[in-house]
């Protein structure tokens, strides 16, 4: 990963991915209609592109990210934004920032532009997802067109997941599982982890009344 953060182009030296150009253009317009607190600007606000998840036997979930502007902090909050545009609540606290090298990790204090991290404690986070300011960072306008404030404003561009180079097609393999004890649950819930890595699959429950 040190590798890869020192030959690749830092993000402020090329266009970001179309994902995060999205979601920057719709900081910057809700920073227009919404004055930021003097303290703040839009390139120090941290920007975050999910790009894999990994469990891990001692720290559990650990979300790998690119920061593409400003800095993740560890214990700070952050917001999934991708998740506020399904209408589901993302402020979550972001546990620690963690450094990979092989099976070792070091605990950062922060990471900024360029720096490829593993966070812990994100429950809800997805392969895929943006991760952003929490929405309170700026004043909910009028022009908000739902409670979630910035995050709920219109698509800019009406762009979908296919245009932002995330579509993934409807899944065409079906599968039944049951399991054939109470214990044997639990491992199948598991699966669900599964499912937070890659955007590939999805799953529904059916519980038989007997």
């Amino acid at each position: 990963m040190d590798a890869l953060v020192q030959y690749l182009p830092d993000p402020s030296q090329r266009s970001p991915p179309p994902i995060i150009a999205h979601y920057m253009k719709r900081l910057h317009n809700s920073a227009s209609a919404s004055k930021p607190r003097p303290d703040t600007t839009l390139n120090a606000l941290p920007m975050l592109l999910v790009f894999k998840i990994l469990f891990d036997s001692h720290w559990g979930a650990l979300t790998l990210a690119r920061v593409y502007s400003g800095n993740v902090v560890a214990g700070a909050q952050i917001s999934n934004w991708t998740r506020q545009d399904e209408q589901i609540e993302g402020n979550e606290n972001v546990g620690r920032v963690l450094q990979i090298n092989g099976d070792s990790y070091t605990a950062l204090r922060s990471a900024g532009p360029g720096c490829i991290v593993a966070l812990t404690s994100l429950q809800s986070t997805r392969t895929g997802d943006v991760l952003g300011p929490p929405g309170n960072m700026f004043r909910v306008t009028e022009t908000a067109k739902t409670p979630q404030g910035i995050l709920a404003n219109d698509h800019l561009d009406s762009a979908s997941e296919q245009d932002l180079g995330f579509y993934v097609p409807t899944p065409v393999v079906h599968a039944a599982l049951e399991p054939r004890s109470v214990s044997a649950i639990r491992g199948l819930e598991r699966s669900s982890f599964i499912l937070r890595s890659s955007k590939s699959g999805c799953w529904s429950a059916f519980v038989a009344l007997h």
